[in-house]
């Protein structure tokens, strides 16, 4: 079958992202280099101001500037300036008449040379070496600036390469569609409840922690370290657990594969969903057997099964009315939803003999929470059944494998992975650690393959 059908192209739409979060910084990076250049030509010796006196000090701060003290008020030589003067020239001017040069650049202290008798910087000088950091400054932001444009214009032709749409596989789609409402595991959901504890702790903490930011600076410092443990220790715990988390969800699941062997006696549903078309098929011993109406008595069966029978025939009677409005009503067409479906079709009491499916096994094996799901698919040519859009996809369930084994089917491969779980498991669930993308692989009685492995 065709099992294939154009879908947005993930990759196109990753590109559109990174361009527009990189045109952001673009013009973040213009602004910045507009502020600084601003700056530099806002710049104008003519707003030098002279200060006339005795100096009475002379210091030389942590950061590097030197302070002098003039007509008992502080002055600083700006940084730039004070990287071109030396300690001891500077000392000089103890007791000396000298006239500063004051030019606001972050306070009115700010001077940016001075003239004495015995040692100066004249005003044209220390401008200088101003506009000649500035000019340093922007040069670094004007590469940056064309760095991120050559970076923009990159992803911007790639993102314009890339086609709107791909060819996508149904069973990859039907596969990752359902990534987001697996069922959690019992030991993923105990391990989620014991690491809120120290969560809540943290969080907990942050309340004295501003509280006190301010009052006492011990019990501050001890909030925050007691934070910044349960923050780490959070992670730390995360690392160890995550992969035994994963191992135990090995254990468990291949323990409920190995319960179909040994089934319990109880009733069990004849009608199976084909996720690979939507339809419901009742398992017959001759074959698949498809009835539109198949799909309340599925539902009935999955969802309302412990109700009394009158409560179930109301209901029944509700969705036999529902499906029948809706196929004169067509659903209108959701943005942005693949349809992998549309277009299948089949009329009422139509019979797929188990003969010509030719049924065999694909596996989607995940990293987390359920490790490993199994599909009975059919392979089949367009010729064989047109009116079907992709191949059958049953879903392995104690439902299916019961009338499997009571009809004697044969599935290609099937009883290969339900022997062999634990070791397929382990070779193809990836590491927690180690991105979240699903591996498919198709298994017969001859051997084994993986699926879409040159598109990963």
């Amino acid at each position: 079958m065709r099992n294939v059908l154009l879908v947005p192209n993930k990759k196109r739409s990753d590109l559109k992202q990174g361009f527009f979060i990189s045109l952001f910084l673009v013009v973040l990076c213009i602004v910045a280099f507009v502020i600084c250049m601003t700056s530099y030509f806002s710049k104008n010796i003519d707003k030098v101001q002279e200060i006339i006196g005795v100096v009475s000090e002379v210091n030389k701060e942590d950061n590097g500037r030197f302070s002098i003290i003039l007509n008992d008020r502080e002055y600083c030589l700006v940084s730039v300036v004070s990287d071109y003067a030396d300690e001891e020239d500077i000392a000089k001017l103890v007791g000396q008449d000298v006239v500063l040069y004051q030019y606001h650049i972050t306070s009115d202290s700010d001077v940016i040379g001075f003239n004495s008798s015995v040692f100066s910087i004249d005003k044209e000088t220390g401008f200088n070496y101003i506009l000649s950091d500035n000019r340093a400054g922007c040069i670094v932001i004007g590469c940056f600036l064309g760095f991120m444009i050559a970076f923009c214009i990159t992803v911007f032709v790639l993102f314009k390469k890339e086609k709107r749409e791909v060819r996508g596989d149904v069973f990859k789609l039907m596969n990752e569609t359902t990534k987001g409402i697996v069922t959690t595991s019992p030991f993923r959901k105990k391990m989620m409840k014991l690491m809120c504890i120290p969560l809540l702790l943290a969080l907990l903490l942050i309340i004295p922690l501003f509280t006190y930011i301010e009052i006492n600076l011990t019990v501050t410092f001890v909030c925050l370290g007691v934070f910044l443990a349960c923050v780490i220790g959070l992670i730390i715990a995360l690392i160890i657990m995550l992969p035994n988390i994963q191992k135990r969800e090995f254990d468990y699941y291949a323990e409920l594969l190995d319960g179909l062997e040994n089934l319990p006696e109880k009733e069990y549903s004849d009608i199976v969903m084909d996720v690979g078309n939507m339809f419901s098929f009742k398992l017959t011993e001759e074959g698949l057997l498809y009835n539109k109406l198949n799909e309340v008595d599925f539902i009935i069966q999955n969802f309302y099964s412990n109700l009394p029978d009158d409560e179930k025939e109301s209901i029944r009677a509700e969705l036999i009315s529902a499906i029948r409005e809706a196929k004169n009503t067509p659903a209108p067409k959701k943005k942005n939803i693949i349809d992998y479906v549309e277009g299948s079709e089949l009329t009422d009491e139509t019979l797929l003999k188990y003969g010509e499916l030719n049924l065999n096994t694909k596996v989607c094996f995940r990293k987390m929470n359920l490790p490993i799901a199994i599909f009975i698919t059919s392979n089949l040519s367009e010729e064989q059944f047109p009116s079907m859009r992709n191949d059958i996809f049953l879903e392995l369930s104690e439902d299916l494998y019961y009338y499997l084994k009571k009809f004697n089917i044969h599935v290609s491969g099937l009883e290969k992975v339900l022997k062999n779980k634990m070791e397929y498991m382990k070779k193809y669930c990836k590491s927690v650690f180690k991105g979240d993308k699903n591996t498919y692989i198709e298994v017969t009685d001859e051997g084994e393959r993986m699926l879409f492995e040159d598109k990963k």
